[in-house]
């Protein structure tokens, strides 16, 4: 049985059930594959910022000290740029680097990770083997790391369990009512001033439609205070704590349908739309990055352009009123299931 060291400067913890959690099903689907799996990562299980640091000092400490890189067939690492330094001293004697991009690692966020970046790119090894979530991500880090065409796989970070994502007997749809929800962090770059802007004009939407509208979100995010006080002064709000993995489920089958708005060029897949798609949710996402891929309207949802005025709403009503006609699990089990998933890393990576 083959070894792989898997790296990651996070991993889900119950103190953060909701943080990374693509590294889970990544390590859930090379298990699958047939191979044997170590983690090395960051340890979430933090309080305060200064516990945050500590365990970043000791998530450099081991990947430093770490001797024995070269027992394992495969050493692979996400989110590259937060963790290649303290390891780049060990490079030349592994046996095989496989570097998966995820988003910022290629659309910096900010300056200093810009540059950071680029100092990473310097220690990439001419053998490494890339991947990344989806075709657009793929050519965008081929452009970014100057690399011929096709040399980037795609491998949709871990995919999705489609056994456990299912819905339920009793979640079916209510006739007269529609339940919008949005799953990611409360964040303006994942498009809440969108959906602010969008449920104040529920009463509207509501008369046009023909149905009652709730919507439902989750209490996570670096901005969820802000935002979290805005939708509370909104009628038909529902508020839930946040979910381990393995219980976003149950949140997927309170929803008809999924807002993805995102404003980000690093929207690289978009895993938690996949989720609600294969709980035969459809997904209302902006027409651009990845979704294009994975949102295809009349089929597993509906897209936007966020700077045309009253497009978004479009697209709800839109939704709303063929919301029997989509068939977006059906994609999601052929495409993005963790067993396919398995079975791309079985051919990839035992070569």
């Amino acid at each position: 049985m083959k070894k792989i060291l898997l790296i990651n400067n996070g991993y889900p913890s119950e103190v953060r059930p909701n943080y990374v959690t693509y590294i889970e099903s990544i390590r859930e689907c090379l298990v699958r594959a047939g191979f044997h799996v170590d983690l090395l990562v960051l340890d979430s299980r933090f309080h305060s910022t200064a516990g945050k640091y500590w365990q970043f000092f000791l998530y450099y400490w081991r990947l430093f000290f770490f001797s024995r890189y070269n027992r394992y067939d495969h050493v692979y690492i996400n989110n590259y740029p937060y963790s290649f330094l303290p390891m780049a001293i060990h490079f030349p004697w592994m046996k095989s680097i496989v570097i998966h991009w995820h988003g910022d690692d290629i659309f910096p966020g900010s300056t200093k990770s810009g540059l950071l970046n680029k100092l990473s790119y310097l220690f990439v090894r001419k053998d490494v083997v890339h991947l990344a979530p989806s075709d657009y991500f793929a050519k965008a880090t081929e452009k970014t790391l100057r690399l011929p065409p096709g040399r980037v796989y795609v491998s949709p970070s871990g995919g999705i369990d489609t056994e456990a994502f299912v819905r339920k007997a009793d979640k079916r749809r209510n006739a007269g009512k529609i339940r919008l929800g949005f799953a990611s962090g409360l964040l303006k770059s994942k498009g809440m001033d969108l959906v602010v802007d969008l449920l104040k004009q529920k009463a509207g939407i509501e008369k046009e439609t023909g149905v009652n509208i709730e919507f439902h979100f989750i209490y996570y995010g670096a901005e969820r205070d802000h935002y979290a006080s805005a939708l509370a002064e909104l009628p038909g709000t529902v508020k839930h704590d946040p979910y381990p993995i393995s219980g976003m489920v149950n949140f997927f089958n309170e929803l008809d349908i999924l807002l993805f708005p995102s404003l980000r060029q690093a929207e690289s897949l978009g895993l938690v739309a996949l989720e609600a798609m294969s709980c035969e949710a459809p997904v209302i996402a902006t027409d651009n990055f990845a979704f294009r891929e994975t949102v295809l309207e009349g089929i597993t949802g509906e897209r936007f352009d966020p700077a045309k005025s009253g497009d978004f709403r479009a697209a709800v009503v839109r939704c709303i009123d063929n919301i029997s006609k989509y068939d977006p699990r059906t994609f999601v089990v052929k495409k993005y299931s963790k067993q396919a998933v398995a079975n791309d890393y079985a051919n990839l990576l035992n070569g």
